[in-house]
This record gives structure tokens, C-alpha cells and sequence, in this order.
């Protein structure tokens, strides 16, 4: 294989049975707790006794929601003998369990023929209730609520019970409703059989990073001419973009749908030049909006990172993937003065994977939720990945980082729904090297605040040597605001991170639009953020994938996407300030991954000139089942990622279905560690991996619950010397 072109590599062979890689039995994995977000529960304290009247009752007979679990993991014969029972399994929670829905009858005689079935229950109300959902108290005294009603099935019962309890349907689609209602109401709705979850309506935030604060006002941005300009200012020289368009890779025949808060002047006539050329669609999503004008900057300066031209900068500052087009799909509301994305977020999506878009950026999300928990909104992402496998979703990790205890490092756990999705490219931020221009503020005196009543100031990042860092003075640290890893459930979150501080790309025209960190010129302007820092991964994606499709994978999955972007990144441990130790304030304390910078920044230039073996297996595995691959000797590093499928936002763990990464090497076993991520990885030390001998890539299905119309799992792997 010569460099600079991935090689498809074929399965030798795929191994039914026990799965080589189990090191724990079946039997010891046997399920007897259900692990939910309302607590851990007992089944056998929760079981339905046996039915001790007429099994054809009304009652019995009529379909209902309940949770059955197993004493095992069932394999995918025992799942087609569940549906030929006329069992619907909908989801899986942990351990070993599924909401189904069934008659009472099927599940008392399934019960009675199964010695696996370890119990079933009522999916009952206290499951279905968000911990944040708040109550009518002195703290909030707002009696009405506005919430999602998430559905298992049912839809037309579940409006009717809806409206029969005075709620007001607002939004009402096949997997949400959205209605107005009393906060007392909201247990009653959760007794509303073919409700999955209820929740507030999560308000939709843009994430690029105000540093401003009210102890001192923000460093007006120096103006700049293009002569002063390094190559550095966009981000993309950070990331190694100059290797792919080199190598001609800018993203041609891609296109790039965009979720924000539109572009530019809303108006083709008048349309910067940046974006003439290159425009596709405009879509309008924004409530009580008729325009897709951008009054904010903030959708104008995301689009630039990603296929902004150049035309108004002599060519100096130009997107990542200039090369490819773009799909605006507005979602500003000037009525509402914010971002209205569809309850149904398939909605947007669907609409953009129509039009041929094949990757979807998203700079924003919630501010109303927990940190770090996977919900509904969270699982409504990886629901569409896991149906169309082959459409990239990039999503802000959030700007929530902050040194609340004054250690001299950030916090972990601030990454936020849908940044919590397992499916999606969950993006940080780093810094970009722009020393001079731009904003120019010490860390320590961004964002503080005085407190009116005290006069006291506090700041996000009062000391160490963060505190006395530039924003943008070292590639290789992490910008101070990043929201940090892990999630709720231990999965490594961000996946990757890009240069998200001062940020140079292109403004809005909009009469009155914002200049977000300043301007540089009447046509560009400054910005930070992990905003900033997903588009121009998702520029990076467009490049990927132009690459792929030149090296003869038509329709790469969004798994195998993802695995080559965290299989390239550059490891920026231990920080821009050194092995320096904890106590002092070193930056990163782990090699990737690592919940600060994921599995590391995003590097183009690995892509493109690194010698990469992929294999995009759409069969994959199911329970007990195995694939084996020979890889080259000298082999050093494996990735394997898996489009998983939608976890239930009742669930205490978002991971659904587990498979396992071996890798042998002349005989010495090195395997993957996680139990709760859908990306695995095992480096080999560099003196084993130099003294070559045959190696072997395993990838097993230990359990596999929810699988394709086979029951299998697909997955990518990438492997490389």
C-alpha cells in the first residue's frame, strides 16, 4: 500500500460460538439488577407474581410496557424466538433487561418456559422522570412547565391521555411531544403507559465563549491588515491542513449541512463572496422566522471555518474544506431571541441527509440539563446515526470548563447533552497559536465576575499557571473554558479537540450583527469556543471523506469516520506546561484518552500521509460471535469504533451493546479495558511492535442486545505501524 490512500482489509474469518475474547462467563454476568438513572432496583423486589387468575382476562391480554430481564445475556436466536412471541424489545437497559411490550400473559409464559427469564415488571412511573425535572417549591415557583414527552410507541393513546389531563400540545411528532402543562401533572403523564421519559425542554445555547466579565472589561481586538496575517489565525495550519490540500483533498464533492443561526445577509444578491459559490440550501427551522439572515455572526463564522472561499482575503483566510458545499439550516428565532432546533431532532436531520448531505455540524446545546448525563436529546442523536450509518453528526463538547477549587487545573465532568451522545464526534477545544493578534487577555482575568451585593470578584481560573497563560499563546494546551470529560456513566468525552481560541473567519453582514471576540477587518472577525472548534473538525471530516471516497469506500460509515480522526490525533500530554505534576498544575495528567483532550487534536496531515489499513465491516458481530484480521508485523496501533446502538434515557449507562478489541502480537495478548465506551484502542509498546512477529486483531461480541436486522453490531477498525 503506498502512503496516503487507505487499504481495505478483509476479515479472515468470522468465529460463531464463544467469542475468544470472554474472559468472563455468561452465567457470571447473570443480571439481577436493573441500573437506572432513578437508582439501582432488585428485580425480585420489583417482579410481577404469577398470574393466579385466567390468563385471558382483558387485563392480561392487553398489550402493555414492561421490563423483562434475563439471568444471562440472550443471544440472536433467543431474540427472533422473543418477536415470534409477538414481543416487541424497544430497548435495552442494564443488566441483561429490555422495555418491551407484550401482553401480561406472553410475559407470564415465557416466564414459565424459560428458566433464563429472571422477572418482569411494569415500566413504571418512577422510571420515566428526569432527576432535573423540577418541582413547583420555593426555589421555583413557576407552576407551568414545558415539556418532552418522549415515546415508546403509542402515539395516538399517549395524545389522547395527554390531552384528557388538561396539558396543551405545543409540538406533537412520532418520537416526541411537546406540551404545556402544571408541574404537578408531570407524575401523572409518566403513568401514561407508552411514555419513555418526560423531561423540561431543553434550551438550545450557542457555544462560542463571552470572556468578558464584570471586574474588567473585555481587551478590545486588535485591528489587522492582511500582511500581517501568519497562516495560523484559522486554525486549519494547527490542525496540518496544508498536507491534504496539497495532496489536492479540500473537500470536493461533499456537503456540509450547518445547524445555527444562519448566514450572513440572508440574501443570495448580497451574499459575501465567501459563500456565492458554494452555498446549496437554505433551510429555515428558527420559530415565527421568515429569514435566514444572520443577526448573531455566529452561524456566518462557523460556516467560514468549514467552506468559507477566501474571495474576501486575497485567499488567506479560507475553511478547511473549501472545496466542498454547504447546507444552512437556520435555527435563530429573533422572536424568541435564541436557538429553536425541531423537539424532534431527526427532523433537521432527516431533511439535511435528503438533500445529500452526508455530515452535520452542531455548535451548540443545552443549558438546562446536568452535566455529563445522557438523555433523551443525547439518544435521539445516536438514533439517527445508528438508522442512517453513514451520516457524521459533530457536536460542541460545551464552554462549562472552570477551576471551581482553585487547584490550578480544570474541573472534569462539564460536557453537556447532546455532547453526551456515544455516537457523535464530541469536539473540544485547544488553543490556537495566534500570540499577538486577536484577543489578548491573561487567563486569570477572563470571565470574572463581581459580585453586586459583596463587591467581591471571583474568576473561573484564579491560579497556577493556567491562570497567568495567554488564550492562544501554545498549541499544545487546552483552552481554559473546554467543557471536560468524562460523562456520567464514565465514557471518554470530548473524542477529539481542535484549535477553539481566537479563531479568525468570516462575519456577518447582517445590519447589527455581532463581531463575537472583535474584529479583524469589515469581513472577518475573532471568535473562541468550542463552536469554533467543530466546524473546523467537521472541515477535517469532508477531507476524510473525500479521501476515502478516493481511495474506493463509497459510502464510508460514520464509525469508520470517527476511528480515523481519533486513530491520527496528536496526544497533547502533558499540557502546555510540562510534566509539572498535579499539585502544581500540570494541564493533562494522563496520555490520551483522557477526559481534557479526548484521544487527542485532530492532525489532517496523518490522514493523508500516514499508511492506514481500515476495515468498514457492515456485517459485524453478534453475541458470542468473532472476526479475526492479520495485520502487518510492526503493527503499534488499533482503533475500533461502533456506531452503538440509542441507549434509554432511563438507563444509568448509555453503552447498549459491547464488543471487545484483542490484539496478539507474536503471542503476548494486549487487550482493550473499557466496559462502557463505544471506541476501544490498544497501542503496543514500541519494542514489542519492533520485534515483529505475526499479529492478530480480534474484534468479539461479548454482548450484543440490540444488533441489526441480523442482530450483529457493525464496526470499523483502523491499524497502522
Amino acid at each position: 500500500m503506498g502512503k496516503g490512500k487507505a487499504t481495505v482489509v478483509q476479515s479472515l474469518t468470522i468465529v460463531m460460538g464463544a467469542a475468544v475474547m470472554l474472559s468472563v462467563s455468561a452465567v457470571a454476568q447473570a443480571g439481577s439488577i436493573l441500573r437506572l438513572r432513578a437508582g439501582q432496583f432488585a428485580m425480585r423486589g420489583l417482579a410481577i407474581p404469577p398470574i393466579t387468575d385466567s390468563l385471558m382476562s382483558e387485563e392480561n391480554q392487553k398489550p402493555g410496557h414492561y421490563i423483562l430481564q434475563f439471568k444471562r445475556p440472550i443471544d440472536r436466536q433467543e431474540r427472533a424466538a422473543l418477536k415470534s412471541r409477538g414481543m416487541s424489545l424497544l430497548r435495552y437497559v442494564p443488566d441483561d433487561a429490555y422495555i418491551v411490550r407484550a401482553t401480561q400473559a406472553t410475559l407470564a409464559n415465557l416466564q414459565n418456559a424459560d428458566v433464563n427469564v429472571q422477572g418482569f415488571t411494569r415500566y413504571q412511573a418512577v422510571f420515566k422522570m428526569s432527576p432535573e425535572l423540577e418541582s413547583v417549591n420555593v426555589a421555583n415557583q413557576n407552576p407551568v412547565a414545558l415539556l418532552n414527552v418522549y415515546l415508546l410507541d403509542s402515539q395516538n393513546e399517549v395524545v389522547a391521555a395527554l390531552k384528557k389531563l388538561g396539558a396543551q400540545i405545543v409540538e406533537n411528532t412520532s418520537r416526541v411531544v411537546v406540551v404545556r402543562v402544571s408541574r404537578t401533572k408531570a407524575i401523572d403523564i409518566a403513568h401514561i403507559d407508552g411514555v419513555e421519559w418526560v423531561a423540561e425542554k431543553p434550551q438550545a445555547k450557542i457555544l462560542d465563549y463571552s470572556v468578558d466579565g464584570d471586574a474588567k472589561p473585555q481587551v478590545p481586538s486588535t485591528l489587522g491588515h492582511l500582511s500581517q496575517l501568519t497562516g495560523y489565525e484559522t486554525g486549519t495550519k494547527v490542525m496540518n491542513f496544508d498536507a491534504a490540500w496539497k495532496s489536492g483533498l479540500s473537500g470536493q464533492g461533499q456537503l456540509v449541512a450547518v445547524g445555527d443561526t444562519g448566514l450572513d445577509t440572508g440574501d443570495f444578491s448580497t451574499l459575501s463572496a465567501d459563500f456565492s459559490n458554494v452555498l446549496y440550501k437554505t433551510i429555515i427551522y428558527g420559530l415565527a422566522s421568515t429569514t435566514w439572515a444572520d443577526p448573531i455572526g455566529h452561524g456566518t463564522h462557523v460556516s467560514g471555518s468549514i467552506v468559507g472561499q477566501g474571495a474576501l482575503s486575497n485567499g488567506l483566510v479560507h475553511g478547511g474544506a473549501y472545496g466542498a458545499e454547504l447546507l444552512m439550516q437556520s435555527l435563530y428565532s429573533a422572536k424568541y431571541q435564541t436557538l429553536t432546533p425541531p423537539s424532534d431532532i431527526a427532523t433537521m436531520f432527516q431533511e439535511a441527509y435528503d438533500q445529500g448531505a452526508r455530515i452535520h455540524s452542531d455548535s451548540w446545546g443545552a443549558v438546562n440539563v446536568t452535566p455529563g448525563m445522557y438523555d433523551a436529546q443525547a439518544a435521539a442523536f445516536d438514533q439517527f446515526i445508528w438508522q442512517h450509518p453513514n451520516f457524521v453528526i459533530l457536536v460542541a463538547a460545551g464552554n462549562s470548563g472552570v477551576d471551581s477549587n482553585g487547584s490550578g487545573r480544570v474541573d472534569p465532568d462539564s460536557v453537556t447533552t447532546p455532547a453526551t451522545a456515544k455516537d457523535v464526534i464530541t469536539v473540544g477545544a485547544s488553543k490556537n497559536y495566534v500570540p499577538k493578534e486577536g484577543l489578548q487577555i491573561v487567563v486569570g482575568e477572563a470571565g470574572c465576575r463581581k459580585d453586586p451585593k459583596t463587591s467581591k470578584i471571583t474568576c473561573p481560573w484564579p491560579t497556577g499557571p493556567l491562570a497567568r497563560s495567554g488564550l492562544s499563546d501554545n498549541p499544545n494546551g487546552l483552552a481554559p473554558f473546554s467543557s471536560r470529560g468524562p460523562t456520567a456513566d464514565g465514557r471518554i468525552k470530548p473524542d477529539v479537540v481542535a484549535p477553539g481560541t481566537n479563531i479568525l473567519s468570516d462575519c456577518s453582514h447582517d445590519p447589527g450583527a455581532g463581531t463575537l471576540w472583535g474584529r479583524f477587518n469589515q469581513n472577518y472577525c475573532w471568535s473562541g469556543g468550542t463552536s469554533m472548534a467543530t466546524p473546523l473538525t467537521a472541515g477535517a471530516v469532508a477531507v476524510v471523506r473525500q479521501y476515502l471516497l478516493n481511495s474506493s469506500i463509497p459510502s464510508p460509515s460514520a464509525a469508520l469516520i470517527k476511528a480515523i480522526l481519533i486513530h491520527t490525533a496528536d496526544d497533547l500530554y502533558p499540557g502546555e506546561f510540562g510534566a509539572i505534576g498535579k499539585s502544581k498544575g500540570q494541564e493533562i495528567l494522563t496520555r490520551a484518552p483522557n477526559g481534557d483532550e479526548g484521544y487527542g487534536r485532530v492532525d489532517v496531515a496523518n490522514v493523508v500521509t500516514d499508511s492506514l489499513n481500515v476495515q468498514d465491516e457492515t456485517d459485524g458481530v453478534g453475541t458470542g460471535e468473532s472476526r479475526r484480521y492479520q495485520a502487518p508485523a510492526g503493527t503499534r496501533k488499533v482503533t475500533l469504533v461502533y456506531t452503538d446502538y440509542p441507549g434509554s434515557p432511563t438507563a444509568a449507562a448509555a453503552l447498549v451493546n459491547n464488543l471487545e478489541l484483542e490484539v496478539d502480537v507474536g503471542g503476548q495478548v494486549y487487550r482493550s479495558t473499557s466496559e462502557v465506551d463505544n471506541v476501544r484502542q490498544v497501542v503496543i509498546p514500541q519494542d514489542v511492535a519492533a520485534q515483529g512477529g505475526a499479529v492478530t486483531i480480534v474484534v468479539a461480541g461479548k454482548n450484543v442486545p440490540m444488533g441489526n436486522t441480523d442482530s450483529r453490531q457493525p464496526f470499523a477498525i483502523v491499524y497502522s505501524n
